[in-house]
């Protein structure tokens, strides 16, 4: 990304968010995205953290209640959550009220019935 896309970005209250494939980091970037995260897992965020403790780092893709925690504990900044906030069988089921507790769960960890 150019320097001039960042400012423009950032000068509208976007935050960039790139996504990390390798140990190739920019310094634009305000927000890296670790993806897949379920390739390397909660480790593979924590070895990069440790080489790059000043780059905010959020991992998506396999970010579920069983390892949201993990993710933060090994540096993750923030997190991207996909199909793993919706309870495909609550869902199906007509069940709003067990869906929707389900999703807070990603709110607040260990509070949701998985």
């Amino acid at each position: 990304m150019s320097a001039e896309i960042h400012e423009q970005l950032l000068a509208q209250r976007i935050v960039p968010v790139l996504r990390l494939a390798s140990a190739e980091l920019t310094e634009r970037a305000d927000v890296v995205k670790v993806f897949p995260a379920s390739t390397g897992g909660p480790e593979h965020v924590r070895a990069l953290h440790a080489v790059f403790p000043d780059i905010l780092l959020c991992p998506t893709g396999g970010v579920s209640q069983q390892n949201i925690e993990a993710y933060f504990a090994a540096g993750a900044a923030l997190v991207g959550v996909g199909n793993n906030i919706v309870d495909q069988k609550a869902l199906q089921a007509g069940d709003g009220a067990r869906a929707m507790k389900h999703a807070r769960g990603f709110l607040h960890p260990g509070t949701a019935a998985g």
